[in-house]
């Protein structure tokens, strides 16, 4: 995943990633006592199986998504927006047919407020040409490259898919979890666990592609996920990537993204809104070349980039039903 022009670029191998820029919902207390370790450990087990469940069910779908790619200068100013809004339709392409594994396609409607001209031609010419893909790769490359075509700085793909990997992590000695606290999101009380990367693991590699003057390494995961206390299914998570560097006496924050949950007639929790930010140090380069052998810097970092994702209107379609003249 490369996010142009900026200090940081990341390209995370496993499927990823949380800023909290979204309101939580206002707390009450609870007087259920905390799980004990076996009780939690129990817990996001089932909430493992209620992810693999949104997966498994979570394809042949439509949705309206409006994405919002905002860029800001050093000084904190907004100095870009790009919006488009697509018909977002999430499916099982003719490859994938044997590992059950879904793919997003984005049938841009608008960009910045205007109409997308021949938008439907283009899409039965799109999947005419795709018939044609003389692999799984290119075909999803293919998929990928048609639905980003307007993105520019921030190219999140499959977003919506991105759940399984808070759970993924549970069977690895290289997190910690922790429960924190009870809250209540959309009306629902939830159980609240923090998770964080103590140690390396060889099946979560994440690459930091910055400036090697720099100097960055120990990139590591963090965050925290909202459960329905009664489903075990997932209301909110929020993730962090941060790194290391001798030049700064704290981890830095390379990026988050959140993303909340909401009810829906498909029998899941769907996405509604999904945030991404990545963040860049507060210093720059001429400062850190002039540092004095042994100081170092507080970790500060500003918001460089952020992308906001709207989803709404979640519905199944039927296999066969046809888009734009394409079966």
């Amino acid at each position: 995943m490369k996010f142009s022009g900026c200090i940081f670029y990341l390209s995370l191998l496993s499927t990823i990633f949380a800023a909290a820029l979204l309101p939580l919902a206002a707390q009450e207390p609870s007087t259920r006592p905390r799980f004990t370790t076996a009780e939690l450990k129990a817990f996001l087990n089932k909430a493992s199986e209620r992810s693999d469940e949104y997966n498994k069910t979570f394809k042949d779908l439509t949705a309206e998504e409006t994405r919002t790619t905002e860029i800001f200068d050093k000084d904190g100013l907004l100095e870009k927006r790009r919006t488009i809004v697509s018909d977002l339709i999430i499916y099982q392409p003719a490859s994938h047919t044997e590992n059950g594994s879904v793919t997003e396609y984005r049938h841009v409607r608008e960009v910045d407020g205007k109409i997308v001209k021949g938008r439907d031609r283009r899409a039965v010419r799109f999947f005419e040409r795709l018939a044609k893909a003389r692999s799984v790769e290119e075909e999803l490359e293919r998929i990928k490259k048609e639905s980003q075509r307007y993105d520019e700085d921030i190219l999140l793909y499959n977003a919506p898919l991105w759940q399984g990997f808070l759970f993924h992590i549970t069977d690895t000695s290289a997190f910690e979890y922790e429960e924190i606290e009870t809250d209540r999101i959309g009306g629902r009380e939830a159980v609240v666990v923090r998770f964080r990367q103590v140690a390396e693991d060889a099946n979560i590699k994440i690459d930091i592609d910055a400036p090697k003057a720099l100097k960055l390494s120990q990139p590591r995961w963090a965050g925290t996920i909202w459960l329905d206390r009664e489903t075990a299914e997932v209301l909110k998570f929020s993730k962090e990537v941060t790194a290391r560097s001798p030049f700064f006496a704290g981890p830095l924050t390379v990026m988050t993204m959140e993303s909340l949950f909401v009810p829906s007639d498909l029998g899941i929790m769907v996405p509604e809104t999904i945030v991404f930010a990545s963040f860049n140090p507060q210093t720059n380069r001429r400062e850190i070349a002039k540092l004095e052998p042994g100081r170092q810097l507080e970790p500060e970092v500003r918001e460089a980039r952020r992308q906001t994702i709207r989803y709404r209107s979640f519905a199944r379609f039927d296999v066969n039903t046809r888009f734009d003249g394409v079966k």
